[in-house]
């Protein structure tokens, strides 16, 4: 297999990815700010917000209804993880890292159901059943 590193440096979308870059880097500057000096959960919305939202301007304009609808089970998904986290250090009183452990689980598991469900299940946006 022969690689050629001048091809794929000419074929990157240099002025998606530099835009990419600039948004994500600022939200994630912009919520460290908020934790340090306001509040921990202003900041969870500033950096998760943004970032996905990002993704909807480079989308192709054909797969966007899908691709939004995606985008809200994985925030759904990302929701559950995040009171699951909250819950197993605040009601549970476990350590830090077996919360996020369990609380990657509770994502793991629920990006599977909602993939069984949504992608070519019951509830299929595809058409597909």
């Amino acid at each position: 297999m022969n690689f050629d590193l001048q091809k794929t440096i000419n074929n990157v979308k240099w002025k998606q990815l530099i835009i990419t870059n600039i948004i994500i880097i600022s939200c994630i500057a912009f919520a460290v700010y908020l934790k340090n000096h306001y509040h921990p959960a202003m900041a969870g919305m500033v950096a998760v917000m943004p970032i996905a939202f990002v993704s909807f301007y480079f989308a192709k304009k054909e797969t966007l209804d899908t691709f939004a609808f995606s985008m809200g089970l994985g925030l759904a998904s990302y929701s559950l993880a995040a009171f699951s986290f909250y819950y197993f250090i605040r009601y549970r009183d476990y350590p830090r890292l077996k919360s996020i452990l369990y609380s990657m689980a509770v994502w793991l598991i629920t990006v599977c159901i909602f993939y069984c469900l949504f992608t070519d299940g019951p509830y299929s946006i595809n058409g597909k059943h």
